[in-house]
């Protein structure tokens, strides 16, 4: 580790340089000494700039099944307020279906995920689903979609988010109820299901939100895209 110096620690570093005689070559010793002592203390205070100039890394939290009908009511003022109690900065939710992004200093979505369903067990008394993704999965899975869909179509494309990867490739025998032109697509970070006829006439959708069980939840791609905008402080 290169020390960081300050004016004091500059002095103190000299100092057995300073009770030498002078002559030519100890004078040109001192001036070196002391450069690369300057130098220190100018990195040492640039890497601390950096460090705190750096953003905290953020995350989108996602809950399953909440607030269908009257039961697993998880109202999203109280979602936002139970983020915040542990912890969490800069929490916005987004529509009433359990979609939030927050920043955390600790970088384990997995963590994360752990600590909310505890939470909202003991706020609410049920258990939730819980899905938590960084901005960098959350827009990785994003890009990976394979298949595009104007405007209009937004609501006829499903993105699946697990917790873990193992989850994800579970869902791969599904693949044997697709009706063309339907098209699906398991990718890194999520799954991806394009109904062409919509999501409720589609077999595979059906038995896609239903097999995902407690493992994984689903959005639209036009949730996805607002929970996108508000990682990003866009408009949603």
């Amino acid at each position: 580790m290169i020390p960081d110096y300050g004016n004091h620690g500059a002095i103190h570093a000299l100092k057995p340089l300073a009770m030498l005689a002078r002559t030519p070559d100890t004078t040109r010793l001192i001036g070196l000494r002391l450069a690369i002592v300057v130098r220190t203390a100018q990195r040492a205070r640039r890497r601390s700039t950096d460090l705190k100039a750096r953003p905290m890394p953020r995350f989108v939290v996602l809950l399953r099944g909440v607030n269908v009908g009257k039961a697993r009511r998880v109202p999203m003022a109280e979602f936002r307020a139970l983020l915040e109690g542990q912890g969490f900065t800069e929490v916005k939710t987004l529509l009433n279906s359990g979609n939030a992004v927050f920043s955390s200093d600790d970088r384990s979505a997995l963590a994360h995920s752990g600590s909310i369903t505890a939470s909202l067990v003991e706020r609410f008394g049920f258990a939730v689903p819980v899905v938590v993704k960084t901005a960098s999965q959350f827009g990785s899975a994003i890009a990976e979609c394979p298949f595009a869909a104007a405007a209009e179509e937004h609501s006829r494309l499903l993105v699946v988010f697990t917790q873990e990867r193992k989850a994800l490739v579970g869902l791969s025998d599904l693949a044997t109820l697709v009706q063309p032109p339907e098209q699906f697509d398991i990718g890194k970070h999520a799954a991806h299901l394009y109904c062409a006829s919509g999501i409720l006439d589609s077999k595979l959708a059906k038995a896609l939100l239903a097999r995902s069980g407690d493992t994984a939840t689903s959005r639209n791609w036009a949730t996805v895209l607002k929970i996108n905008n508000l990682l990003r402080d866009e408009p949603a």
